[in-house]
């Protein structure tokens, strides 16, 4: 339940607050796939929390490019 707060780090599970440090652990083991990365962030984050999230979830999902050697 996400009361007056938004966003991902604001899902509470019991009285904890995900968080930043928790929202790090919880993507942590995702880090390196490439297909399919939104779906699973997605659906560890709404594992993660108490109950449904009554809000839109919305994810950004950033591939960084190689570095040009110019």
């Amino acid at each position: 339940m996400l009361a007056d707060r938004d966003g991902a780090t604001d899902v509470r599970r019991g009285g904890d607050l995900l968080g930043i440090e928790g929202m790090s652990r919880l993507l942590e083991p995702l880090a390196g796939r490439r297909r399919a990365l939104a779906r699973e962030a997605q659906t560890a984050l709404l594992e993660w929390g108490d109950g449904p999230i009554g809000d839109d979830v919305c994810l950004l999902v950033l591939r960084p490019e190689a570095l040009s050697s110019t």
